[in-house]
């Protein structure tokens, strides 16, 4: 019942705060592009008295980006249209019980698409 209520007012607060999965997939890709992105390292330059950017031993240009943030953002991406294979068990009893394997399997799946999963992980009935 508590379970039930807090999934109620979840609901209540994405619908006004207008977040959905598509939502938050545009914002993850935009803060990858933007954690991608070349960012100049400058220095103080003393003759010039500004800032320059500063320079490698070869006297290439030094570019730095967040590749923490484009690694967490292209991960959550990723999960969330199913690159990453992870095997779950589940263990099913009550009503299930009389299902076929492949039934089961149809179920779970429907359960999984109805909960907007785009791809479902691959998934090992186990009896017993």
């Amino acid at each position: 019942m508590v379970a039930r209520a807090v999934a109620i007012l979840t609901t209540q607060r994405q619908e006004k705060l207008e977040i959905d999965a598509e939502w938050v997939l545009k914002n993850l890709v935009e803060v990858s592009q933007r954690c991608l992105q070349k960012i100049p390292v400058m220095t103080f330059d003393p003759t010039a008295k500004s800032m320059v950017q500063a320079t490698d031993e070869e006297g290439r240009d030094v570019w730095q980006f967040d590749s923490k943030g484009a690694n967490q953002a292209l991960q959550l991406i990723g999960k969330h249209i199913g690159m990453f294979s992870e095997n779950i068990n589940l263990n099913v009893k009550h009503s299930y019980e009389q299902l076929k394997d492949d039934e089961l399997r149809a179920t779970i799946q429907a359960e999984f698409e109805r909960l907007g999963v785009k791809q479902v992980p691959h998934l090992k009935v186990i009896n017993g």
